[in-house]
């Protein structure tokens, strides 16, 4: 059971009050029995002195009968027990006892030391009496001698008896003492706790979203600010939470409207929300507190989960459901391992695209025959012509060329994008490639005044691709090179890169501007349209060459910079086929 502040604070003081009431008793009782004894020694050295002087006669005259009647006498007037012994030890005369019955005394410590020639004290039990003595013992002196001692004692229970009295007033003292502390402590701490345990409630109301609540404190300083302090925080969480909960419904307002379908799977891979469109598009089956394999049957989107996961980065891809097709993409949380999903239908947008697609495939068949036509009728009549005609002739053979490659480009391009189009897969000797694809260019370098450098990795593993796709990828991206390169090297190069085979091609021509750069893989689209149609292009080079490099499950990147140059980057990995 958890104790209040009050206890604990109110404990502690009792404590610190009864270790202090202890010590300061022990250490009382203690000084005092000293100061007692140290004060009652002197006393008795005191009477010895003023004895010494009346006990030498009796000495000096051997009258050791009359010394004992004197010591008896005396002690009923002094109450204190006087005895005296000569050198060897021998009791002469006691106040209390018969000194021929009692034993010799010269062991005795406080005698030891009188006979020494000074003052012997001792507190020990008697053997004669029987009980606890204060002994002091004084030397008998005479011409330099100590024929005997006086010695003079007093009952220790005396001196108890004395003590105990002092004891118990000390005692009861310090009781109310101790009493009056307790009940100052019970005050403060009362006091010190309340606040305390005002704010201690208040921050149980907080925590159960009363934020309406106050604390109100009488005291001053720390507490007094403590309590504004807290107050101030609750004003400014009810804000923030008001706040938090407007911008919460706005948010569920719109994640709820939104055309697409978006859940969120948490870390134990259930679905723990989601929006309309998402519960429309998996119906009738419930979605929410379900494991996301369960509504989501579809092997693709599980592979795309899976690898959002494992690299933390964001993934998308198309997927089919319910006879539909999705644009899928899945961005991790920062929360570990919670990923958001948003599916967008994009079957009409598939439906438009397979027709367009086939609309260019269809419409590149039809134009290839008669294209052809015309270029052979033009030829046919090409040395019928002279003069102005013969110019305009050769216009007209450069428009029906430009004509034809761009259909040829197009069939091309629909063939790969055609559905189950395969690659025909076998070795590749990269080093072989790059010298057939060299030979193609050979007399439009040399006319071009362009130096190619072809640089492969010695010790290269063999490649599995189709040969024909990949120089023709090759053939593109050389083409391309050469026609936006007035001077200089094209480069080539080829090395292998952990798992994966980078080639290179980098040319020192014009160069790409950088708002251009995410657009040159689109179909048509060319950066410089004049010096483009002026180099014969039909801006589907650059669209073949990416198509070629995702079926083989590789990548492509560019760099380029104004005036200095454009590198093309291949990324193919070895295990492609």
């Amino acid at each position: 059971m958890n104790k209040s502040i009050f206890f604990k604070i109110f404990s502690g003081y009792f404590c610190i009050a009864v270790i202090l009431a202890l010590f300061i008793l022990s250490f009382a009782f203690h000084s005092i029995r000293i100061y007692y004894v140290s004060t009652l020694t002197d006393d008795l050295t005191g009477m010895a002195t003023v004895l010494n002087a009346r006990i030498q006669p009796f000495l000096e005259k051997k009258d050791f009968r009359g010394m004992d009647t004197y010591v008896k006498a005396l002690d009923l007037r002094i109450h204190r027990r006087i005895t005296v012994i000569d050198a060897s030890g021998t009791v002469l005369a006691d106040s209390e006892k018969d000194p021929h019955r009692m034993e010799n005394h010269a062991g005795r410590p406080e005698v030891a030391q009188a006979l020494r020639g000074a003052i012997g004290t001792s507190i020990r039990q008697s053997s004669t009496l029987g009980e606890g003595m204060l002994y002091v013992a004084l030397p008998l002196e005479k011409d330099g001698a100590v024929p005997g001692v006086l010695r003079i004692s007093a009952h220790v229970k005396d001196i108890n008896s004395l003590l105990l009295h002092l004891k118990l007033d000390i005692l009861r003292l310090t009781l109310i003492a101790v009493l009056l502390s307790l009940f100052a402590a019970y005050i403060f701490s009362r006091k010190l706790s309340r606040p305390i345990t005002l704010l201690n409630h208040a921050a149980g109301k907080v925590s159960h979203g009363d934020f309406s609540v106050k604390v109100y404190v009488d005291s001053t300083g720390e507490l007094r600010n403590l309590a504004d302090t807290f107050n101030n925080m609750t004003d400014q969480l009810s804000v923030s939470f008001t706040r938090l909960s407007q911008q919460k419904d706005e948010l569920h307002t719109i994640i709820a409207n939104l055309q697409e379908g978006l859940c969120v799977i948490g870390p134990d891979e259930r679905i723990t929300l989601s929006n309309t469109s998402f519960r429309a598009i998996m119906q009738p089956a419930p979605v929410e507190g379900r494991f996301y394999w369960e509504v989501l049957r579809e092997p693709r989107f599980r592979e795309l989960m899976q690898k959002a996961r494992a690299h933390n980065s964001s993934v998308m891809n198309e997927i089919e459901l319910k006879d539909a097709t999705y644009l899928c993409n899945i961005i991790p949380m920062d929360s570990p391992q919670q990923c958001i999903v948003v599916l967008r239908n994009i079957t009409q947008s598939k439906v438009l695209e397979t027709i367009k697609k086939d609309f260019i495939g269809n419409v590149s068949h039809e134009l290839r025959t008669p294209l052809t036509a015309i270029k052979g009728y033009l030829e046919t009549v090409e040395d019928a012509l002279t003069g102005e005609n013969q110019r305009y002739l050769k216009i007209i053979q450069g428009h029906t060329d430009r004509l034809i490659r761009i259909v040829e480009d197009l069939l091309l391009l629909s063939e790969l994008e055609e559905q189950g189009f395969r690659l025909e897969c076998a070795p590749v000797d990269i080093s072989l490639l790059f010298e057939n694809v060299s030979k193609i260019f050979g007399q439009r370098l040399k006319e071009c005044g362009l130096c190619l450098r072809v640089e492969v990795e010695p010790r290269l593993p063999a490649f599995r691709g189709d040969v024909f796709k990949l120089e023709q990828m090759f053939i593109n991206l050389i083409d391309n090179a050469i026609k936006y390169t007035e001077k200089g090297t094209i480069s080539v190069r080829a090395r292998r890169d952990d798992t994966h085979l980078t080639i290179e091609i980098e040319d020192s021509g014009i160069g790409i501007p950088t708002e251009h750069l995410p657009r040159i893989f689109e179909r048509f689209y060319v950066v410089d349209k004049s010096r483009s149609r002026k180099a014969g292009g039909t801006g589907l080079g650059l669209s073949i060459v990416k198509h070629i490099v995702l079926m083989h499950n590789g990548s492509i990147d560019v760099q380029s910079e104004c005036g200095v140059g454009t590198r093309f980057s291949v990324h193919l990995p070895l295990t492609a086929s």
